[in-house]
């Protein structure tokens, strides 16, 4: 996997030049200088697969989003709110669908406003990567609706990051895979994590129900599937931490804090629960330099990968989440573990903005373990 660092450089430069041919478009509700839509619906129509749509600051209401085709949408500003002011039963403020193989839906530095009992963002039977960074939810909101809810159905490569809600967060992965990095919801009375049939990891989740008098269900229910959890601290109101069902597999770092309700347990129902290190790929740093935050054995040889976002892929050693073309990666950085924590500057490539960019770790301790790996949008 190891290729001269030159030449994989090369290769990612001269692969962004075709990257560079797909369009910029302005999205503007206040129609400034340089906008070419002041909507949603028709940027999103209008654009064609690969391109990017940059959002000014404001709000934007419409109807229910579709996004059945690869598309970045990114936010210029905070208070970029997108707002589905129409309810229709059974249908999500954005619906995105059908994101083929080797391409990606990128959602960023966006606020999402909607009706309580549909998800603000739903993507389905998507075999790409879906990417959801700094998605946060209005508070108020234009709809009297403070929450979040995001759902993933049949979905082969979900990255959520850096991702809020202060009230009624919930995020549902079903027969999905994915990561979930450095995401807080915190005063949800109901559940805030559902997962069912989905092989996840949650690396710096927060779930925080403290200060709820009533918590109507754990803040985390598994059906079945693999759970992994490190630096991640879940605290329950009244309730177990984790409901399992089916015999999940749940494994958990030390790093990780679980505080049940009083007097109850850990984790209700029958699951298969191991305690041990992991090894994990978490992300932080700026917008510009990303900071590979990796979690490790002390003492362990630790390689950290950048390519462009491939599919995830079975190995004997974990999933394989960049690109293993010869020449399709590049090496940043090897070092050994002084403690069990180690952070890795990323470099710029000089790519364009918006390019989705897979990082992945691996970690050699008598044995060969792949960490999860983990998206980046080029800014």
């Amino acid at each position: 996997m190891r290729k001269n660092l030159s030449d994989a450089l090369l290769t990612l430069c001269c692969l962004s030049t075709t990257l560079t041919a797909q369009t910029t478009w302005i999205v503007d509700v206040a129609a400034g200088p340089g906008a070419d839509f002041t909507d949603m619906p028709t940027a999103i129509a209008t654009a064609s697969g690969g391109d990017t749509l940059l959002v000014r600051s404001g709000t934007y209401t419409s109807d229910c989003l579709v996004v059945d085709k690869p598309l970045s949408i990114l936010g210029l500003a905070d208070d970029v709110v997108l707002h589905c002011a129409t309810f229709q039963l059974f249908s999500p403020g954005m619906l995105v669908r059908d994101i083929p193989v080797g391409q990606s839906f990128v959602l960023s530095r966006v606020r999402l406003a909607g009706n309580l009992y549909n998800p603000q963002l739903e993507a389905r039977f998507c075999e790409g990567a879906v990417l959801l960074d700094t998605v946060r939810n209005v508070s108020p909101s234009p709809s009297g609706v403070a929450g979040l809810q995001l759902a993933f159905h049949t979905c082969a490569q979900v990255h959520v990051h850096a991702t809020t809600a202060s009230s009624a967060g919930t995020m549902t992965f079903t027969n999905s895979r994915g990561v979930v990095t450095d995401t807080t919801f915190s005063q949800f009375v109901a559940t805030a994590v559902t997962a069912e049939d989905s092989e996840l990891t949650f690396d710096g989740l927060t779930l925080d129900q403290s200060g709820v008098i009533i918590g109507l269900g754990s803040p985390m229910v598994l059906d079945g599937g693999t759970t992994r959890l490190a630096r991640c601290n879940i605290v329950a109101a009244a309730t177990p931490v984790i409901t399992a069902l089916n015999q999940p597999t749940i494994l958990v770092d030390p790093t990780t804090t679980l505080a049940p309700g009083a007097g109850q347990g850990t984790v209700n129902g029958t699951a298969t629960v191991l305690n041990g290190e992991l090894v994990t790929t978490g992300r932080g740093g700026s917008p510009i330099t990303p900071l590979i935050e990796l979690l490790g054995h002390t003492g362990a040889l630790h390689a950290t990968f950048v390519s462009f976002a491939g599919n995830a892929t079975p190995s004997p050693f974990g999933d394989l989440w960049i690109d293993p073309a010869p020449g399709a990666n590049v090496l940043v950085a090897v070092g050994v573990f002084a403690t069990r924590e180690a952070s890795i500057l990323v470099p710029n490539f000089g790519l364009p903005a918006g390019v989705v960019l897979s990082m992945q770790s691996l970690v050699l301790d008598g044995g060969l373990t792949f960490g999860n790996g983990v998206f980046y949008l080029t800014p």
